[in-house]
Order: C-alpha cells, then sequence, then structure tokens
C-alpha cells in the first residue's frame, strides 16, 4: 500500500508542478489602490438622501404620543390649493395615518399592512389653509409611541 502524504500532488489529476506563490504587490499598486479609495469616499459620502433633497418642511407637529389604539390629530398650516408631501415618521406604535378633509372624513390612508413603524408618504393638493393629519395607534393598549408629521411643498422643487 502506498500513501501520498504531498497534498499538491494527491488533489490534482495531472501530476504537474504547484503553481508559483503570488509575488507580494509592489508599493505602486499599493499606492494606486488608496488614490481610488480616497477619491472614491467623499463622492459617496457626499450623495444627498432624499430627505436632503426634500429641503425644509413648511410645517412641523411633534412629536405627538400615540397611545394603545387611540387617536391623535396635528393640524398644520398651509397654503391652499397648492401640493405637498406629508411625512409621518412613527415610533414604538404602529399606527394608520389618515388625512381629514374639513368634514373630518379620511381623503388618504398610509398603513402597512405587517405590523411595523417607520415613515408612511401622502402626496395631496390642499383644499384649505390647514392639513389635517390623524395617527390612530393599532398595538394593545399599553402600547406607547409618538409619530412626528412634516409637510414639504412640491413647487419648492
Amino acid at each position: 500500500m502506498l500513501i501520498n502524504i504531498d497534498h499538491a500532488l494527491s488533489i490534482s489529476r495531472e501530476r504537474r508542478a504547484p503553481q508559483p506563490p503570488q509575488r507580494p504587490r509592489g508599493i505602486f499598486e499599493r499606492l494606486a489602490v488608496l488614490l481610488i479609495a480616497a477619491w472614491a469616499m467623499p463622492s459617496l459620502a457626499a450623495r444627498p438622501s432624499c430627505i436632503d433633497a426634500l429641503g425644509s418642511p413648511v410645517a412641523v407637529q411633534g412629536p405627538l404620543r400615540v397611545t394603545g389604539s387611540e387617536s391623535v390629530d396635528a393640524s398644520l398650516p398651509v397654503d391652499g390649493g397648492a401640493t405637498y408631501l406629508v411625512r409621518v415618521e412613527e415610533h414604538d406604535n404602529d399606527a394608520l395615518i389618515e388625512l381629514l378633509d374639513t368634514g373630518n372624513q379620511a381623503i388618504a390612508r398610509a398603513d402597512h399592512p405587517e405590523r411595523r413603524t417607520g415613515t408612511r408618504w401622502i402626496i395631496t393638493t390642499a383644499g384649505s389653509p390647514s392639513l389635517s393629519v390623524r395617527a390612530t395607534g393599532k398595538e394593545h393598549v399599553r402600547a406607547a409611541g409618538t409619530a412626528t408629521v412634516r409637510v414639504f411643498d412640491l413647487a419648492a422643487l
């Protein structure tokens, strides 16, 4: 019985000599990699987020306290007839977000089918000089969370 203890030869069908080891990278190759990385990083870091691109909100209200399954309303002053992006940030209590008309009827809803918190978005054209937003909690009675409402004027973009 023959036992081959040379691993490189034992895994190769063709009994050729193993490949030579790779030489270490030279100083110029390392410098080129560092220069490319240094050039790329500031351009990646300088990319604005969607929120930054929206600019400053025209109205902000909150954080509003959302407890259990109760509702909390916010009225925000806007110009009638203009188009707005309503952004509601929920934390610690999943909520249904509704945009209300002057008769307190829901004209738009933002919700997620799964239980979660996060950001909800609604685009609307204001029919009056104020927007009414309602956040209704969807959690158990002791769940306490917050919702912050921000309104952005889309004409300013």
